[in-house]
């Protein structure tokens, strides 16, 4: 997929089919939203994956997800 608009609407569809309650999915449309610059995005998204994660007890999944908030967070920061 060359339309990154295309790619996260794509994404995003694939996390409404599964209810937001597939970690990886979660975690895919994250990295197009940071892929596209909108690191604000990829940071809330992550964040639901970090949530989820944490609620199921994945401690190892959850820790990857804290990173992945942070690591977006930063670069939020760095745009402004």
């Amino acid at each position: 997929i060359h339309d990154q608009d295309e790619a996260i609407e794509l994404a995003k569809k694939a996390c409404e089919l599964v209810s937001y309650q597939d970690p990886e999915i979660i975690d895919s449309l994250a990295q197009i939203y940071a892929a596209a610059g909108r690191f604000a995005e990829a940071a809330a998204t992550a964040e639901k994956a970090l949530e989820l994660t944490s609620s199921w007890g994945r401690t190892e999944l959850a820790e990857y997800f804290q990173k992945q908030v942070e690591h977006y967070r930063a670069k939020t920061v760095q745009q402004k």
